[in-house]
């Protein structure tokens, strides 16, 4: 029991320190770089430190360059992929292409004729 009401009065001191840390820290980076675009993450650790905000580097540098990201991204567009288009066969493609190794006297002669006429072109 003993045990139970520890663990419970530490969730709620975890409660009242989230009440009174009510400012976020990656909105307040977002609004300096709204104001400020071109400052790098120390300059933004520095302008949030004078006016009592209290930010890590590395909290500035990954909100900084992930909203870069997410606007690179785009939105995807639906369909199929060109380079899953270009590997696919269809099997009347295959018949004929057996058709063609037979009349050529097996695969290996087939290759050797593609080859050369691959380099004819």
């Amino acid at each position: 029991m003993a045990k139970k009401k520890k663990t419970a009065a530490k969730k709620a001191t975890r409660k009242k320190k989230r009440a009174k840390k009510a400012v976020n820290q990656s909105q307040l980076i977002r609004d300096h770089l709204a104001a400020n675009p071109d400052d790098g993450p120390k300059a933004i650790v520095v302008a949030l430190a004078k006016k009592g905000g209290k930010v890590s580097e590395a909290l500035a540098s990954n909100v900084k360059y992930s909203s870069k990201k997410a606007k690179r991204r785009g939105r995807k567009r639906p369909g199929v992929r060109p380079s899953a288009v270009s590997n696919k066969v269809s099997l009347s493609t295959l018949v004929q292409a057996k058709k063609m190794a037979e009349q050529l006297g097996g695969v290996e002669k087939a290759r050797d004729a593609l080859t050369a006429l691959a380099k004819l072109q």
